[in-house]
């Protein structure tokens, strides 16, 4: 059964897999709602949609009757969906039209508005918000604190802070004395305190880095992001081990004496410039490999078969892009005019990106959605492309 409530928390390759499975005869409205700066233009933009859909399904009067009933009865979920006062940035309601009780998901991520009928839910946006939100360490560091956090679909953590132990004062220290070239020297004794105080800021930034190593292996972590000056966060990084270092974001701001709200937004911004960067550089590593002849296909036709044999690691697509196909009674991919080589009858199938994404999510492939940059470079390929397992 599905649950009527879920998190940004409880978004996973079984929770999507189970909430694609709850199809319903009539259909299933889903409804994606960003509160973030204006609740009232997203409640007005919500609605004109809405209003839309009831047009477009005005020829089929079962369908038409239905859907007018269900608006009326999930009134008020609609009502706080669109409420900028509610908890979650992006909010997601997914109505089947025959009765069913519907599943409320909110999250810290944007969640573009839209509105879609289809005969099970639409879980295109929600593909985009787990890998978009998937963990990653944030470290904000000075000379002197470090503040250890999580940054998790939108949302930052605190885990644990380190500060730096002040030196017991020793005496007081020794007179500067002037050489005959006019530059000053410290004695032995300020000199002593300066060693201190350095080797105590270096051994600071060593149980930093620890504690960082020790975290990023039991939350598994495969990016961190480290925010300070540049000094200390050299230190940092030269105290890391590989990989770690090597999959770390700088961030040129200091951000440790910011206000919460303001790291939460400041991170976000930069891990979501960092995954697009990174979505550009997978698609390009996709294609040389596909055109090189080794694990990847291009295509929608490649794809299709591929997914048909299980053979899908990672598939990238353009969620911009809509495509039509077939499928047989037994379940396999076809891209017309093909024909399926055991030769089963083919039926059509409207909602063929959604087919490809159940397909992958049913035999544990990754699916990393990709726009900008990374989606200009799948245009030529009907966007969408794929790493192969073998």
């Amino acid at each position: 059964m599905l649950p009527s409530t879920l998190t940004a928390a409880d978004l996973g390759p079984d929770a999507l897999l189970n909430l694609l499975r709850h199809d319903d005869p009539q259909g299933v409205v889903s409804i994606f709602v960003d509160v973030a700066l204006d609740g009232r233009a997203a409640g007005i933009d919500i609605r004109n949609r809405l209003a839309e859909l009831e047009r477009r399904v005005d020829g089929e009067p079962s369908t038409a009757a239905a859907l007018a009933d269900t608006l009326a009865r999930v009134a008020p979920e609609l009502s706080a969906a669109v409420d900028s006062g509610g908890h979650g940035r992006g909010r997601a309601l997914f109505v089947p039209l025959s009765g069913g009780e519907p599943t409320r998901l909110t999250t810290q991520l944007r969640l573009p508005n839209r509105v879609v009928l289809d005969e099970r839910p639409f879980i295109h946006p929600l593909l985009e918000c787990v890998e978009r939100g998937r963990p990653a360490g944030v470290v904000l560091i000075s000379s002197e604190r470090a503040d250890l956090l999580e940054w998790r679909q939108g949302e930052l953590l605190m885990l644990t802070q380190r500060v730096l132990e002040r030196d017991e004062p020793r005496g007081r220290p020794g007179p500067v004395v002037a050489t005959a070239a006019g530059h000053q020297q410290s004695t032995p004794l300020r000199e002593q305190q300066q060693r201190r105080a350095h080797d105590r800021g270096r051994r600071f930034v060593d149980e930093v880095a620890s504690t960082v190593q020790d975290i990023a292996d039991r939350k598994k972590w495969d990016r961190l992001l480290v925010s300070g000056g540049g000094a200390v966060t050299r230190l940092l990084l030269r105290s890391l081990p590989r990989p770690l270092r090597d999959n770390v974001i700088r961030e040129p701001r200091h951000l440790i004496d910011l206000g919460s709200m303001a790291v939460q937004r400041a991170v976000g911004e930069r891990l979501e410039h960092h995954q697009a960067e990174l979505d550009r550089r997978l698609v390009e590593r996709v294609r040389s490999a596909a055109l090189a002849g080794s694990d990847a296909v291009l295509g929608l036709s490649e794809v299709a078969a591929a997914l048909n044999e299980a053979r899908v690691e990672h598939l990238l697509y353009d969620p911009a892009v809509r495509h039509v196909g077939a499928m047989t009674a037994s379940g396999r991919l076809v891209i017309p005019p093909e024909r399926d080589p055991l030769g089963e009858p083919l039926l059509r199938e409207p909602r063929l990106t959604e087919r490809l994404v159940e397909r992958c999510l049913a035999t544990g492939a990754r699916i990393t959605p990709v726009e900008g940059a990374a989606a200009t470079r799948l245009a030529d390929t009907g966007g969408v492309a794929a790493r192969l397992r073998w």
